[in-house]
């Protein structure tokens, strides 16, 4: 392929062949489970699963850990905007260095 052909690059359908391939594998990864698990699923008798309580209390727990989590990161915003303009590594070695002194006791 010469330079004067309109088109996209080499690399750029290379770039999109991944895509695509990924985008396939992706789709048979998630499908061909689904599709063997919903043959086992009819299969399952109701005393078989667990008590109602079981699923709710997991969810409540997963919720609670979330909020816990998040509550625990304080105040992101805030404490981004006070670092400026410059990237993250350089701005909390900034504010430590200035938070922090030596001659302080």
């Amino acid at each position: 392929m010469d330079n004067s052909s309109p088109g996209i690059g080499p690399i750029r359908a290379i770039q999109n062949l991944q895509r695509a391939l990924l985008a396939g594998c992706i789709a048979v990864l998630t499908t061909t489970p689904l599709a063997s698990f919903a043959e086992s699923v009819d299969n399952l008798e109701i005393a078989e699963l667990p008590p109602v309580y079981v699923p709710i209390i997991f969810a409540i727990g997963v919720i609670g850990g979330v909020g816990v989590l998040t509550a625990s990161l304080g105040n992101v915003m805030d404490e981004e905007a006070s670092l400026g303009l410059q990237s993250g590594a350089r701005a909390k070695k900034e504010r430590d260095r200035s938070r922090s002194s030596y001659f302080k006791k």
